[in-house]
């Protein structure tokens, strides 16, 4: 199948059906979106595994309730970064334990 673009302002996944790209409600075989503006999009109650991010703005984004364990960040702007109630097991910066690093600092 050839690659095709669309305008897809406003769209509801549930009514989605172009080509086969949506094979159900909410199953998706494989979105690839190069060059996209989704800015103030919502993604809830997603699966996003295995997905790549590759020169993605996420300034000012909300993260909650996420699982990112075994993730792997690299060239990471984290400035102005802020994290609260997090499960910091086994989480290293730089091959240096957080955790370890946040109870010795609290002693």
């Amino acid at each position: 199948m050839p690659w095709r673009s669309w305008r897809l302002k406003d769209l509801c996944c549930e009514e989605a059906r172009k080509d086969g790209i949506w094979k159900s409600r909410t199953t998706a075989d494989r979105i690839i979106a190069d060059d996209a503006a989704l800015a103030d999009s919502t993604f809830d109650n997603v699966d996003l595994s295995r997905s790549k991010f590759h020169d993605a703005n996420m300034a000012n984004t909300d993260f909650r309730d996420i699982n990112l364990s075994g993730a792997t960040f690299r060239d990471i702007n984290l400035s102005n970064v802020e994290m609260q109630d997090c499960n910091l097991a086994g989480f290293r910066i730089n091959g240096i334990s957080v955790k370890d690093a946040l109870d010795a600092y609290e002693k």
